[in-house]
């Protein structure tokens, strides 16, 4: 009876220290995503993407001076002020002209990509061959799948003559009567909320928000380790030192 109390205490303390380290890695984790996402947005922030232009119009030219005469002759911007670093296409050539794949253009600074865009985003019926393109910033992959969550909800609004705007970073925007607004931080929170408008829209759930359950058990979350106390380092380390000595005694046991 002694030794199965003993093995249970030890199986509990064991599982303890194993839960307090395992919500720590995740918050350590948390902190890498969002880091690298941060770093990826940084990255991006002189791109811009060109959709709806054909793959047979570019398919042997350069498209660097192909991306400066649409700048030149469709936007009526100078040259000598823009100066574009690269140009190619992105994605998998899909063989049909239906749905090309998007330029992306990379220009030398953010100020250059920004009167650009404006620009582009000013002229009104941009086409090239009779087809229209369209202009807009290069996102990262998580912003543009809240950006298509939240462009479910702006089509249902906009059957509702309800105005909508997505802004950055993947918020929706809906614009009151009174002209107040509503911000609504999420594809989740805007799918609850456009219910007042009689709108329905089924949104996946988001991840599970592990941050509850971090501040619960007493570890900092993401972006706050400069607060984490020494306190709290030590006990991971006696948890993490609680791991091994179970593990050592069970290999001696079955030695």
């Amino acid at each position: 009876m002694d030794v199965a109390e003993s093995r249970i205490v030890e199986g509990e303390n064991c599982q303890n220290a194993m839960t307090k380290a395992l919500l720590h890695s995740m918050c350590l984790q948390k902190q890498l995503e969002e880091r690298c996402e941060q770093m990826e947005s940084h990255s991006r922030k002189c791109n811009v993407r060109i959709h709806s232009v054909g793959e047979k119009i570019t398919e042997r030219g350069d498209m660097v001076e192909f991306v400066k005469e649409i700048i030149r002759d469709k936007l009526g911007v100078g040259l000598e002020e823009i100066s574009i670093a690269a140009a190619h296409r992105i994605g998998k050539k899909t063989g049909t002209e239906d749905r090309p794949r998007s330029i992306i253009v990379r220009f030398q600074n953010e100020n250059m990509k920004q009167r650009v865009l404006r620009t582009a985003w000013e002229t009104k019926d941009l086409k090239i061959r009779d087809k229209r393109i369209y202009f807009e910033e290069d996102f990262t992959d998580w912003v543009y799948k809240e950006r298509g969550q939240c462009g479910k909800i702006r089509k249902q609004l906009l059957e509702k003559n309800i105005k909508s705007r997505i802004v950055y970073p993947p918020k929706l925007k809906v614009f009151e009567k009174d002209g107040q607004y509503k911000l609504f931080d999420n594809p989740q929170a805007a799918a609850e909320g456009v219910r007042a408008y009689g709108v329905t829209v089924d949104i996946p759930a988001a991840k599970p928000d592990f941050e509850t359950t971090l501040k619960a058990e007493g570890w900092q979350t993401a972006g706050a380790g400069k607060r984490r106390t020494r306190e709290n380092e030590n006990e991971l380390m006696e948890s993490v030192k609680t791991l091994l000595d179970s593990g050592n005694r069970h290999r001696k046991d079955k030695d």
